[in-house]
C-alpha cells in the first residue's frame, strides 16, 4: 500500500512524518500541491482541511452549489458545507 519512493519532492523517506503521509496519500486524503511537494513546515488552510474531511467522509460534491464564503473557491465551499452537514447528522 506504500510507495516505493518518497511521495513528494519536499518530504524525504526518513522524516518522522512519512509513513504517514504516504498513507494519507495512498488512500486519497491528500494530494499534495501541483509541483510534487508537501510543504511540511506550511499552516493548514480552512479549505485544505475541508477538502480532506470531505474526502474522509466521503462527501465530496453533496453539498449545496451555491459559494458562500469570499476568501475560498467553490469547491472548498462545498467541502465545508458537507462536513458541516455530516456533523450535524451524526
Amino acid at each position: 500500500m506504500y510507495a516505493a519512493g518518497p511521495v513528494f519532492t519536499d518530504l524525504p523517506e526518513n522524516d518522522t512524518y512519512y509513513p504517514f503521509v504516504n498513507y494519507l496519500v495512498k488512500t486519497n486524503l491528500i494530494q499534495g500541491y501541483p509541483d510534487g511537494s508537501f510543504h511540511p513546515a506550511g499552516t493548514l488552510t480552512r479549505a485544505e482541511a475541508a477538502a480532506m474531511l470531505a474526502r474522509a467522509n466521503k462527501l465530496a460534491g453533496q453539498a449545496p452549489a451555491a459559494q458562500t464564503y469570499n476568501d475560498i473557491g467553490k469547491q472548498a465551499t462545498q467541502a465545508m458545507l458537507s462536513a458541516a452537514i455530516m456533523v450535524l447528522i451524526i
